[in-house]
């Protein structure tokens, strides 16, 4: 299903002449979706006349608090002929500044220099953004897009804003806008590197489209692109984005537990698809992490308990053939919702509590009870 928004500022939706519906009839879709396992994705576009940095980031985390399970798409605001954003007089009147960039169409096949060249034009200013406030916003995106619709980060994130009460957005902009600590986050750092690189090859007239040679000769968008770079050592990945996320964390005075982050972490790596993937191992888990994300984004959620479970992650063995991987994980995982590795889990401390009795709602257990304190199970 698509929930298209294009842009939750109200400014821009009088400007571009669009109604959206109501975000709380938005978000009970979402969940209604998500209780039937019915893959739901949402789009927005990147520089509409009268979009800040501000409400751009608030528009993305009213969006994910909304309960987006799946994807988030951000597109660049393109303009073509015959449209009022290609109007003259339209784009005087909002400040519209674009750049005319060479077409590389994403999971198109890579460009032959033979074949005649094509163009597209994008906004990347106008009396609302500047051309900083632009990159800014992009980079921000392909993060999201990086952590949230790649997954890399999904029930991270998911945990830090449910569990410690932060904003969907704010570690996220809180890595975009490099606040990290010196010498954390190296592979975040390089990959935020590449994005400003990105933005800078767009304004240079350069295409969209990334080439990755050992994942098939076709463009890839930036964020996949990054996924992909990062799928070769996410066991490094993660360690790296634990000590980030704690010294997040610490600089802004919340009290956590370590040992809580950390199994969120790891229950977050373990749903990674990998080209070379290791056989599917039982790992134990001190809390009920496999149940509280398997719960987190219907109409039942639990909160987390320390109920000792298990969870058994059944990964697909691609055979180191990164081009069956980058195909089968993006191309054919990011709409479907089936990007994420299958797992089966069940609870120690109640056996007849399982992956199999949550899929059925006639057998599903009672939730947990949201006091805090330790499991009456």
């Amino acid at each position: 299903m698509t929930l298209a928004r294009q842009s939750n500022s109200k400014t821009v939706l009088a400007n571009i002449k669009r109604g959206n519906i109501k975000l709380a009839t938005y978000e009970n879709l979402q969940r209604l979706f998500n209780d039937r396992e019915i893959p739901v994705y949402s789009e927005m576009i990147l520089g509409l006349p009268g979009e800040t940095y501000e409400s751009w980031r608030d528009g993305v985390e009213e969006l994910l608090r909304g309960g987006l399970k799946n994807q988030l798409f951000v597109y660049q605001c393109e303009v073509y002929p015959n449209t009022e954003l290609g109007d003259p007089a339209y784009q005087k009147k909002f400040g519209i500044v674009t750049k005319r960039i060479e077409l590389r169409e994403i999971h198109g096949s890579v460009r032959d220099a033979s074949w005649v060249p094509e163009y597209q034009d994008i906004i990347v200013a106008s009396d609302s953004m500047t051309v900083e406030d632009w990159r800014r916003m992009t980079r921000f995106s392909v993060l999201t897009m990086f952590m949230h619709s790649m997954k890399v980060g999904f029930f991270l994130i998911s945990y830090l804003t449910d569990r410690l009460g932060i904003s969907y957005t704010a570690f996220i902009e809180h890595v975009s806008d490099r606040r990290m600590r010196d010498g954390t986050g190296a592979m975040l750092r390089d990959e935020l590197d590449l994005y400003d690189r990105y933005t800078q090859a767009l304004l240079d007239g350069q295409g969209r489209g990334i080439e990755m040679p050992s994942y098939g000769g076709i463009y890839w968008d930036v964020e996949e692109a990054s996924f992909l770079r990062v799928s070769e050592d996410f066991d490094r990945f993660y360690r790296e984005l634990f000590d980030v996320v704690c010294d997040f964390l610490d600089g802004q005075g919340i009290a956590f537990d370590r040992d809580e982050v950390a199994e969120a972490i790891r229950y977050q790596r373990l749903r990674m698809p990998t080209a070379i993937a290791a056989p599917g191992a039982e790992t134990a888990f001190r809390t009920n992490m496999p149940e509280y994300f398997a719960r987190r984004f219907g109409t039942e959620p639990i909160p987390v308990a320390p109920e000792a479970q298990v969870l058994t992650p059944k990964p697909k063995d691609f055979a180191a053939d990164r081009a069956r991987f980058a195909r089968e994980t993006i191309l054919w995982g990011w709409k479907s919702g089936t990007m994420l590795v299958a797992c089966d889990w069940s609870s120690l401390d109640r056996p007849w509590v399982t992956s199999a009795t949550l899929a059925h709602p006639r057998t599903r257990p009672l939730p947990l009870p949201r006091a805090s304190g330790p499991s009456p199970y």
